[in-house]
């Protein structure tokens, strides 16, 4: 199964997301076999939900960061990877049009971070997807406050980096 998570990267790597898909699924069959309903299983529907989502397959990439994030709940609840799990089903919230859907999951996963790794480029990462979504909505005050916080987080982290440039 990690081969193919491998070449599933390779793939996606390489833009060739219909091979990225078939090696994601078939590393998710050989481990829901063996290790049904784990976090090595909730990682391996990550991955096929990006390449879902990159496929335009919305709702196959939704439903298997629902089922990731139920098992991330569940095994680790307030961990990294739970808030990662409802940061990207944020992001596909907003793609599907649901700004509010996409704030509410945004604000759950910036609070995890915060708990876990306060003043973090992965914080600074949430509180720019949030202001993103203000700025939408027009509530530039708060979005101002959540980008003046991510600026100030990145430019003492990584101020040379490529998520500065993102922030900035």
């Amino acid at each position: 199964a990690s081969s193919l998570d491998l070449l599933g990267n390779v793939h996606e790597s390489a833009g060739a997301l219909e091979g990225a898909d078939r090696a994601f699924a078939a590393a998710l069959a050989i481990r829901e076999r063996l290790l049904p309903d784990s976090l090595v299983v909730a990682r391996n529907l990550n991955n096929a939900a990006a390449v879902a989502r990159g496929r335009g397959d919305l709702d196959r990439a939704a439903a298997a960061m629902r089922r990731a994030l139920a098992i991330a709940e569940r095994l680790a609840p307030g961990s990294l990877f739970a808030a990662s799990a409802l940061n990207n089903l944020g992001i596909l919230a907003l793609q599907r049009g649901n700004p509010a859907l996409a704030a509410d999951l945004y604000r759950r996963s910036l609070a995890l971070k915060q708990d876990l790794a306060p003043d973090s480029l992965a914080v600074a990462a949430s509180l720019s997807s949030l202001a993103n979504v203000e700025l939408a909505a027009g509530d530039l005050e708060q979005a101002g406050v959540h980008l003046e916080a991510a600026h100030a987080i990145t430019r003492r982290l990584a101020p040379d980096s490529m998520e500065a440039s993102r922030v900035l």
